[in-house]
C-alpha cells in the first residue's frame, strides 16, 4: 500500500525542520557543545544573559511544538514507519525521493 503524504503534513515537516535549523543556529551562536550522539546542549547556560536564555527557550520551544504536530500527524496515518520515511526522505533529500 502506497503511504499518501497531505501537503499540510509536508509542510508541518518543513515547519519543523526549518525551526530545528533556527535552534541550533542559536546554540551555535550563544556556545553549545556536541553530544556523541549528534545533538548539542547548551554549555554555560548559567551565564547566559535573561535575553539569551529566553531566545534559546523561545527556539526550542518552537522546534519541540513543531516536531510534536508532525508526529501527531504521523501517528494518524495507516502505516505511521513508512509515512515518516517517506516523509523525511521527501523534504530532507527530495533528489532521492523523486527516485524512489
Amino acid at each position: 500500500m502506497a503511504v499518501e503524504l497531505s501537503p499540510d503534513l509536508i509542510e508541518k515537516q518543513q515547519k519543523a525542520d526549518a525551526a530545528h535549523a533556527y535552534l541550533r543556529e542559536v546554540q551555535k551562536r550563544l556556545g553549545a557543545r556536541t553530544c556523541d550522539d549528534g545533538t548539542t546542549v547548551p554549555v554555560l547556560t548559567s551565564e547566559w544573559t535573561d535575553e539569551q536564555h529566553a531566545e534559546w527557550q523561545a527556539a526550542w520551544d518552537a522546534w519541540r511544538k513543531a516536531a510534536e504536530e508532525v508526529q501527531a500527524a504521523i501517528a494518524r496515518t495507516e502505516d505511521r514507519l513508512a509515512a515518516e520515511t517517506k516523509l523525511k526522505r521527501l523534504v530532507r533529500h527530495p533528489e532521492s525521493a523523486e527516485a524512489a
